[in-house]
């Protein structure tokens, strides 16, 4: 009886809002029956986008990888403050509306 194929490589992930970078990683874990993945960089459960999931010898790879720039885009409200400072859990604490803000293409 030969040996499984081993999967090394990287595999990027468009991860869905409300799962855990961890979350998708046992997934990953799972669907492909190893151990040895990681991923390069947390994206909170209310986040979406692009994770990078290290796979087998992938792994090597990961620190390079981590070290490149990474870009996010967001939405945000001015003048709401909560308890949690998110925006799903916690409770609206002040709602301050603030007429003739200008924000266009915010950078930093």
């Amino acid at each position: 009886m030969s040996p499984s194929p081993t999967i090394d490589g990287v595999i990027l992930v468009d991860k869905a809002e409300g799962m855990t970078s961890h979350d998708v990683v046992a997934l990953a874990r799972r669907k492909l029956g190893t151990k040895k993945i990681g991923h390069c960089g947390t994206l909170d459960p209310i986040a979406t986008g692009l994770l990078l999931l290290t796979v087998g010898r992938g792994t090597k790879v990961q620190d390079l990888l981590m070290s490149e720039d990474k870009e996010y885009v967001g939405t945000f409200v001015l003048g709401v403050t909560t308890d949690t400072q998110d925006r799903l859990a916690g409770n609206q604490l002040q709602r301050v509306v603030q007429q003739g803000v200008l924000c266009p293409h915010v950078r930093t």
